[in-house]
């Protein structure tokens, strides 16, 4: 079966992170619109959501609370990116129910091996 992936990004990760997740077998969608995402999830049951958290004038947090609150969504694992890599935002984010949070910049595949370990049930 094949894994889904959906990205939430800037245009430009957007193009990369999906570019490479079809390469290596994964279904994969992207946007840059974090108010789509909770629709998006419903619609298309991604096994994993890869979510930046400054997005714009939104806030990736606000998006993952909203997906881990309603339960249509919360089954999704969600994969934060960022470069804030202070402790108070990590311990919010896996609060709100986050598998992982991978600090910026990375390595995709570094990226990639974190989905699979989230995918596995291992998230950190």
């Amino acid at each position: 079966m094949q894994r889904k992936l959906l990205v939430v990004d800037e245009v430009e990760a957007v193009i990369a992170i999906v570019a490479e997740a079809k390469s290596r077998g994964y279904c994969a969608i992207g946007t840059t619109d974090p108010m789509e995402v909770p629709r998006r999830v419903r619609d298309q049951r991604p096994d994993v959501v890869l979510i930046e958290l400054r997005l714009g004038k939104h806030d990736g947090r606000d998006v993952l609370a909203r997906l881990k609150s309603d339960p249509e969504t919360d089954a999704s694992a969600v994969i934060v990116l960022s470069t804030l890599d202070d402790p108070h935002t990590i311990e919010l984010c896996r609060n709100y129910g986050a598998s992982d949070f991978v600090l910026r910049p990375f390595a995709l595949e570094d990226l990639f091996r974190r989905i699979e370990l989230v995918l596995r049930g291992k998230g950190r």
